[in-house]
């Protein structure tokens, strides 16, 4: 679900929930819940510029099997080429513990791409 934020025009939050399956011989999985800010940069450009602050977060009742918690957070700028095609890049970072255990780093990258939003 994505709104307005009343009386801040050019930001956007959205809340929602997601299902990821990290591995699947284990059936670890979770079901973290996620915050999205958007923010559409104030530039003078005919080009709409956005900034994306995304966290997802599982603790131990929405994370399943061998998973104790899911953390997920991302940060990512979009470009609007077209109507409805951007160009993005941005950095995420995938954390997971397992049984009380030390924090395995999942993903810990940056990442680039092409999305068509219909």
């Amino acid at each position: 679900v994505e709104n307005n934020i009343k009386g801040a025009r050019s930001l956007f939050l959205a809340l929602g929930i997601k299902a990821v399956l990290i591995d699947s011989v284990n059936n670890d999985f979770a079901a973290p819940l996620s915050l999205g800010i958007t923010y559409f940069l104030p530039l003078q450009r005919e080009v709409p510029i956005k900034l994306n602050i995304y966290l997802a977060y599982a603790p131990g009742s929405l994370s399943f099997s061998d998973l104790d918690r899911y953390l997920e957070k991302r940060i990512e700028l979009n470009v609007e080429l077209f109507d409805h095609v951007f160009i993005y890049g941005g950095y995420k970072e995938i954390d997971l513990t397992y049984n009380d255990q030390a924090t395995l780093n999942l993903s810990n990258s940056a990442y680039a791409g092409i999305k068509f939003d219909f």
